[in-house]
């Protein structure tokens, strides 16, 4: 091919791509600032690593502790001005802030995502999201009401839809590594699975993201970093001290002080109760903070954030699926419409080596495929339970009960 001829295919390339840029930006958000601007909202979020929730990695190397007062420059695809760490909240327990960043940029990414694709103005929308991780797409089908065709796109519904599949993308992650899938394929991380401030890390970042895409003022990294700033007063975040000292009271409880990363008994205390199947997520919270005196835990809505359990008819479950969350969540965009002008039907789809054992025994009669077709709620209610019993095997009865790994001798 001549270099003129490949100059020009370039050039071809670089209009289409941004053309699809501009669609997405357009239906992108509110029509605000915040949305994702043109060429972010084409890629899913950049990948970021956790930090495991303990006072040390390894015997006498240190952690890392996000400090309130220097919060960093958020980044959708590049993070090299973020600051991450752990963090502890009266609100909320302990937080991962790099997965509280990774979930609000699901958060938002998954709204410009179905902005785009309430647009395209069909009866019926398929779209494809490819996981940060091998092996797992979520496919959506919204079927639009006739009378919905060609208008607005119906942001708190849609909203709504991007809170819970982002906080499926995260519980996914979680699924995968524990069953030892590696994203670096070198560094075991079953260590990390469901650790104790997982959930809420994920619950308290999507909040973030659906406040952030909801502005109208500044760009959405920008809404993000106010909103990490704004943490001690929304969420009661701490000093690192006062981390440090939420630490060393849970030592030889949540965690073993003698221990470390790669084995999988260094942090004893695993939170799977990811709300499948109650109305209700809870943070696990460390008694005898004195800062925290006047500051009691929060009891988060799993009805935001998780779907709902299959309904006989197939048409009521996508409209209850695709239903506008509560007014406690973050705020959406407009006033709710009523119906949802859509229905929604999404699945998982995986087809990571890892699960394919234990996803055999649960799901015989999809075992000859190449592919795990899964309901959100209860197929994952089923995996969940299973991945519970492990963990109690693996280690202790009392492993999933912040109470109970307190009372231990």
């Amino acid at each position: 091919m001549s270099k003129p001829l490949c100059a020009e295919r370039r050039q071809g390339l670089r209009l289409q791509f941004a053309a699809a840029a501009c669609a997405l930006a357009l239906c992108a958000g509110n029509g605000g600032a915040a949305a994702l601007d043109a060429q972010e909202a084409v890629f899913a979020p950049g990948v970021r690593l956790g930090t495991i929730p303990a006072l040390h990695t390894l015997p006498g190397v240190d952690n890392m502790f996000f400090d309130i007062g220097f919060t960093g420059q958020h980044g959708y695809r590049d993070h090299r001005g973020e600051k991450g760490g752990l963090v502890y909240t009266c609100a909320a327990g302990f937080l991962d802030i790099d997965h509280v960043r990774q979930s609000a940029d699901w958060m938002a990414y998954l709204h410009a995502r179905l902005g785009a694709a309430w647009s395209r103005k069909s009866e019926t929308t398929r779209l494809t999201i490819p996981s940060a991780d091998r092996g797992m797409q979520l496919r959506i089908v919204l079927q639009h009401s006739t009378e919905a065709q060609g208008t607005p796109p119906p942001w708190p519904a849609l909203d709504a839809l991007a809170r819970r599949l982002a906080f499926l993308m995260m519980t996914w992650h979680e699924v995968l590594t524990w069953f030892d899938y590696r994203s670096t394929f070198l560094a075991p991380e079953k260590i990390s699975a469901f650790t104790y401030e997982d959930t809420l890390s994920h619950v308290v970042g999507i909040e973030i993201g659906a406040r952030a895409v909801a502005r109208t003022d500044v760009a959405y990294a920008v809404a993000v970093d106010q909103e990490l700033k704004a943490l001690p007063e929304r969420y009661g975040a701490q000093p690192v001290a006062v981390t440090r000292q939420a630490f060393t009271r849970v030592r030889n409880r949540w965690w073993r002080g003698n221990s470390g990363w790669p084995n999988n008994d260094f942090i004893t205390g695993r939170d799977v109760a990811m709300g499948l199947d109650s109305p209700t997520i809870k943070p696990w919270s460390v008694p005898g903070v004195a800062a925290c005196a006047s500051r009691p835990p929060r009891v988060f809505s799993s009805a935001e954030l998780v779907f709902a359990a299959p309904a006989a008819n197939p048409a009521d479950q996508a409209a209850e699926a695709a239903a506008p969350a509560s007014a406690a969540s973050a705020p959406s965009n407009a006033d709710e419409p009523d119906p949802a002008p859509f229905r929604a039907e999404v699945r998982i789809l995986s087809t990571a080596p890892e699960l394919r054992e234990v996803l055999s025994q649960l799901f015989p009669e999809q075992a000859a495929g190449t592919a795990f077709r899964l309901n959100p709620q209860q197929d994952l209610l089923k995996l969940m339970q299973e991945i519970e019993r492990r963990v109690k095997a693996e280690l202790g009865e009392d492993a999933t009960s912040p109470e109970r790994l307190l009372n231990r001798p």
